[in-house]
């Protein structure tokens, strides 16, 4: 995994390097480092120091910052695991590599990070001094090519059509808490719902859709339909399918998803949408994945529909 080294030699700095000379946090070395960097106190583990890296990437004012501690940068999840590591006694003030963590923007975004700490004294208090790498580019790009070649092989190695069976996996694979399968209807004219699936051990969310009208081109669906590009939907009240579900997404904690087009000999034969209770990073990445994907269940339902005929006429010779 590709990820910033931080040499125990050159960096074995303590608060003074970091900080100036007059703890300063406005010294050059620590606010203007390319990477997010931050000074806690040991014991309320409140923030004493950002600098702008870290501002720039969790969305958070310094003045913000300052009233948060690092618990408040976790999903809650995360939040014993933090506690048992805090609970370990620091031996020394050399940089000490802490792993891989996930955190959390001010918007709710979920990133991952490895960071390096130092144990440091800062305004006459035991402190840490903390620097965060963001690995999620990378891991997504090693999570999704692992997720190509699981469905290639369930794809590949079922005799029959397993549609429904791999959006489920997808939905577990991509960590979505949602997905809704939309298929054309009447000449291609509108989109119907065909199946969903949600985790057995959530809230169920109400089966009924709404249809979507394809020839008023409105909503993220239609334009993935019509152009078989991925797209984001970042605002339900204003989607076609979507509009008359809001407040039983909003108590479900539904807040985003994902539309991509189901593609079979360059043509679109339906929509899947993946939703998600949390906010994700938009990036390239996520965009390919999902019309790789797409392309991939595409073949599988086309294969499916060519077998199925063959039988059919053999059955009736």
């Amino acid at each position: 995994m590709a990820a910033f080294n931080l040499d125990s030699e050159a960096f074995s700095f303590d608060a003074a390097d970091a900080m100036g000379a007059d703890s300063n946090p406005n010294s050059l070395l620590f606010d203007r480092a390319p990477l997010p960097m931050w000074v806690f106190d040991q014991e309320s583990l409140r923030f004493l120091a950002v600098n702008h890296a870290a501002v720039r990437k969790y969305g958070y004012s310094r003045e913000e910052f300052l009233a948060l501690t690092i618990a408040d940068i976790r999903p809650p999840a995360d939040v014993p695991r933090l506690q048992r590591v805090l609970s370990l006694p620091i031996h020394d003030d050399r940089p000490v590599e802490g792993g891989e963590w996930k955190h959390r923007s001010k918007t709710g975004e979920i990133f991952d990070v490895e960071i390096t700490s130092t144990a440091v004294r800062f305004q006459g208090r035991d402190a840490e001094m903390v620097m965060a790498y963001d690995v999620t580019g990378h891991k997504r790009e090693q999570h999704g090519m692992s997720v190509r070649y699981a469905l290639t092989r369930m794809l590949a190695e079922s005799p029959g059509d397993i549609t429904a069976k791999a959006m489920r996996a997808l939905c577990e694979w991509l960590d979505f808490d949602l997905v809704e399968w939309w298929q054309p209807y009447a000449a291609d004219k509108m989109l119907l719902r065909k199946m969903y699936w949600q985790p057995p051990d959530e809230e169920a969310i109400h089966p009924v859709a709404a249809p979507i009208l394809l020839e008023l081109r409105e909503g993220v669906l239609a334009q993935t339909w019509i152009g078989g590009w991925p797209a984001w939907i970042e605002d339900f009240s204003n989607q076609p399918g979507y509009q008359d579900r809001v407040a039983e997404l909003r108590k479900a904690g539904i807040s985003e998803g994902i539309a991509f087009a189901v593609r079979a000999h360059s043509a679109t034969i339906g929509v899947i949408v993946l939703l998600s209770r949390g906010r994700r990073q938009k990036d390239t990445q996520t965009i390919e994945l999902m019309r790789d994907i797409g392309a991939q269940i595409g073949q599988h339902v086309e294969r499916c529909r060519a077998e199925k005929e063959s039988r059919d006429r053999k059955s009736v010779v």
